[in-house]
């Protein structure tokens, strides 16, 4: 979460919506960020912020983006666990569907490690209630606009790269029919909320 004291401005970045990367546009903008535990109520003391602006990004690209970060050894979960490291990628994923319905299915506190990273944007919005989102596809210039800035005022985003190792694959080769069927159930709110094409 940043706060942009200049312009009385939160802006909310849910988990894989290039939190690092607008971090590092905070630093050097001068700005305040504070870790709030992936939670997205804004401090007490910020809360006379009257501008809320929310970083969203195609949910399907963000799922794939959740289960990497939540397979890697950094990823502090255990949802793998009882996962043979001989099943391949593809499998990964289908079970990684199947375990995030399952713990949606037994409402699990989301506000947990490992479920808070699988929040759905939507979940995010409600909690957060923005003003204004800020698509991550439309880089540093969807911030300016929501701002007021004139355009070249932010520095561009730097992505972290740290999913180096990730298949290239598109979006169509990681869901087939099956996994989009399942993926649907969470994905079709936030697409239609936030402007993305629901996969078919």
């Amino acid at each position: 979460m940043i706060l942009i004291p200049d312009q009385k401005a939160v802006l909310a970045t849910p988990t894989k919506c290039g939190t690092y990367s607008w971090e590092i546009i905070s630093r050097k903008m001068g700005w305040r960020t504070i870790r709030t535990q992936h939670r997205m109520d804004v401090p007490d003391a910020f809360s006379h912020y009257s501008q809320r602006l929310m970083t969203v990004r195609n949910p399907y690209s963000r799922l794939v983006s959740v289960y990497f970060w939540l397979s890697g050894p950094s990823g502090w979960t255990n949802w793998k666990g009882k996962i043979s490291h001989t099943v391949e990628w593809e499998d990964w994923f289908w079970m990684f569907l199947e375990w995030k319905d399952e713990a949606d299915l037994k409402e699990i506190n989301t506000h947990r490690s490992p479920h808070v990273w699988t929040n759905s944007l939507s979940q995010n919005a409600d909690i957060f209630v923005p003003r204004y989102f800020v698509k991550l596809e439309d880089g540093v210039h969807g911030l300016e606009l929501a701002l007021g800035l004139p355009k070249g005022s932010l520095p561009d985003l730097t992505h972290s790269n740290r999913n180096t190792g990730r298949p290239k694959r598109s979006l169509e080769e990681w869901y087939d029919k099956a996994m989009l069927k399942a993926a649907n159930k969470w994905m079709q709110e936030d697409c239609e909320r936030f402007g993305y094409e629901v996969m078919r």
